[in-house]
């Protein structure tokens, strides 16, 4: 069977992550809107947001860069050294995020140019669905980080931010100016994440966040297994670029095996083992040879009386032909996991 020219691409895609992440085992998929690392037995298991059917070069760029992003972290982090490190909460935990992910992508850059260019892809890409160029932003912790993440860019790798963060970069820049001069130390330790995130602090301190306590790593030591294991996955399982106080945005793996509603009822949720015990397995099939009683108070089948006001309208005249592409992989998406279902429907 031959391939699809974007069945190709996805292929060497997931070829080059593997090897960007040293991990030749790992599974990666396509499906959604956000990209996921999740934890395996043997590897780890990398998602990526669903692609249109044709895509365009804005649309490869980007997921070239969401993919190698996302394969540098697994490659260059280590979440140990990350939690002995990072604040316990609040703005400071985003900064100390963004501040990490930034080193990764500038240590991952520094050798490999088209892997800088889909980075610098991708987090274009980002700032324009994140309205970073907007006039609506407003001066807060949220703000705050991202335009660190955006500054400490700039001054790891040399490059100017993306257009599209303008606005964003505008409302903080003579404030993040204040951290210029820590920024030389910092380039100097891409490579060493433990005297990284140590240096990192005094960015910390220069803006009043230093004085948050930090996570011990006995304290991990003195909670339940259960209650470890959990914090553990929760400060590991991040996308990058993702500050830890966005992360109500993101969608973890087992977010993206169900549908986008999670408020909904759990009733209107339905799979294969659920169909198969609707029936009682006590009572007797009915006998379909029996026919059925008429019904006597039935209302006449309905016929169409006329034609001649009716208006049909187009799918693709709707909406933009893009839109309706990214629907419809968004839509291929969910349903892949469904797939056992929409098999006994049929």
């Amino acid at each position: 069977m031959t391939q699809s020219p974007l069945d190709k691409f996805k292929q060497s895609l997931a070829s080059a992550s593997k090897a960007i992440a040293r991990e030749p085992g790992m599974e990666v998929s396509f499906g959604g809107d956000v990209a996921v690392i999740s934890p395996g037995e043997d590897a780890p298991t990398l998602r990526l947001p669903s692609m249109p059917p044709y895509p365009k070069p804005e649309n490869i760029a980007k997921a070239r860069g969401e993919a190698d992003g996302l394969a540098l972290r697994l490659a260059l982090h280590n979440a140990e050294i990350h939690r002995a490190h990072q604040p316990q909460a609040g703005v400071a935990r985003a900064t100390f995020e963004a501040l990490e992910q930034a080193r990764i992508e500038a240590l991952g850059g520094q050798h490999l140019s088209g892997l800088a260019d889909n980075l610098y892809a991708a987090q274009e890409a980002r700032a324009q669905r994140k309205g970073f160029n907007g006039d609506h932003l407003q001066k807060n912790d949220l703000t705050f980080a991202e335009a660190m993440g955006i500054y400490a860019r700039e001054q790891l790798t040399g490059r100017t931010a993306p257009p599209s963060t303008d606005a964003l970069m505008a409302l903080w820049r003579g404030d993040l100016e204040r951290a210029e001069k820590h920024f030389e130390a910092l380039k100097e330790l891409l490579a060493d994440q433990d005297a990284y995130s140590q240096s990192v602090q005094d960015i910390l301190v220069e803006f009043d966040m230093g004085n948050q306590s930090e996570t011990p790593e006995e304290d991990l030591e003195d909670q339940p297994d259960d209650e470890a294991a959990e914090n553990e996955d929760e400060q590991e399982d991040q996308s990058p670029d993702t500050p830890r106080d966005e992360q109500s945005e993101e969608m973890t793996a087992n977010d993206m095996e169900g549908l986008d509603d999670e408020s909904g009822n759990p009733e209107d949720f339905l799979d294969a083992e659920e169909m198969e015990r609707d029936g009682d397995p006590e009572e007797p099939d009915p006998d379909n040879s029996t026919p059925r009683p008429s019904l006597p108070n039935r209302a006449p089948a309905y016929n169409v009386y006329t034609t001649a006001h009716d208006e049909v309208i187009k799918a693709e005249e709707l909406c933009e032909i893009e839109e309706l592409e990214r629907l419809r992989g968004y839509l291929d998406g969910h349903m892949k996991n469904l797939s056992s279902v929409i098999a006994r429907l049929a």
